[in-house]
């Protein structure tokens, strides 16, 4: 309404029965916000810091115990095993999430799976059940803190990728800080260089050096296409990551049925019992999952990647 000449609009907060009014001269514009936008992003932006949080520390828990769980240098359980237990630990945890957030109209699973959805699982089990299965292998021959390293360049990579394959654009100030990351990373590598940290951790260093490059390529693409499939695909989250993991544990099984897995030792359950670290490894690597996926779900491939940054 009008009233002496000037307009009168509401406040921005729209969220109480009783809304103030704002008075504004005539060439004066009053802000319009929704309350419950704001409340949609903050919820949002909560749920990124709890998330990029909890992937941080889980990050860090992962590589030492993978590094503790190791008896001279060897795996005396089965690491293919360890990965699809942790698989089917996060397929149940997304199962019960799926049950307490469905409405009642909605049925547990969707009758039909759409394409996108089995592609999006198939591929991306099948790289991380790879990725997984090189991070054991590494940590044999190199430590938790230069694979770390490593693994946190996978955040320029995925920005690449992202412009590459999809033709995002990266603002001015993410791509500045690829750029101060990398170069962070570069004198950390020359300083740990000099005092022999990196080289002489193994006489197979060049082939470790070529896993490693070949460990971020492959973190990075699956972030990429993790990211794509969780916003692109119209379905509840709980029921990507049930596909997900479902596809997940079924690889690794393949590879423990195959005898890929680095490690003597054949029994599915063995070596669990006497050792803490790999009960850890198995449950730290249940937890990581959730983490990752809230954070492609409600931020994006780049903001999950500079957790590894984080860690590293």
């Amino acid at each position: 309404g009008a009233l002496g000449g000037t307009r009168v609009f509401p406040t921005a907060d729209a969220c109480f029965p009783r809304r103030a009014r704002v008075v504004l001269p005539d060439d004066e514009e009053a802000p319009v916000t929704d309350c419950r936008s704001a409340l949609t992003w903050a919820r949002g932006t909560g749920v990124v810091t709890l998330a990029f949080g909890g992937l941080v520390i889980t990050n860090v828990c992962v590589l030492l115990f993978k590094e503790l769980s190791q008896v001279d240098g060897e795996y005396l359980y089965n690491p293919a095993s360890a990965l699809c237990m942790a698989e089917v630990g996060k397929m149940l945890v997304s199962c019960g999430v799926r049950g307490v957030t469905k409405r009642d109209y909605e049925p547990f699973l969707p009758k039909s799976v759409p394409v996108e959805l089995s592609w999006a699982a198939t591929g991306l089990a099948l790289l991380y059940a790879v990725y997984n299965q090189l991070t054991f292998v590494v940590l044999t021959k190199a430590s938790a803190s230069t694979v770390a390293l490593f693994k946190a360049t996978t955040p320029t990579l995925v920005a690449l990728f992202l412009w590459l394959l999809y033709g995002e654009r990266i603002n001015k100030l993410q791509w500045a800080a690829c750029v101060l990351q990398m170069a962070g990373l570069v004198l950390v590598a020359e300083g740990a260089a000099k005092e022999g940290l990196l080289e002489g951790e193994t006489e197979w260093w060049g082939a470790i050096e070529l896993l490693l490059v070949l460990m971020a390529i492959l973190g990075a693409l699956a972030a990429v296409w993790n990211s794509k499939a969780l916003k692109g695909i119209d379905t509840p989250m709980p029921i990507l990551n049930i596909f997900l993991y479902a596809s997940g544990a079924c690889f690794n099984f393949m590879i423990y049925g195959l005898r890929l897995a680095y490690s003597d030792q054949d029994a599915f359950f063995a070596g669990y019992a006497s050792n803490r670290y790999a009960c850890l490894v198995v449950v730290s690597m249940s937890l990581i999952g959730l983490s990752t996926s809230l954070l492609y779900k409600y931020g994006d491939a780049i903001i999950s990647k500079y957790a590894a940054a984080c860690s590293a």
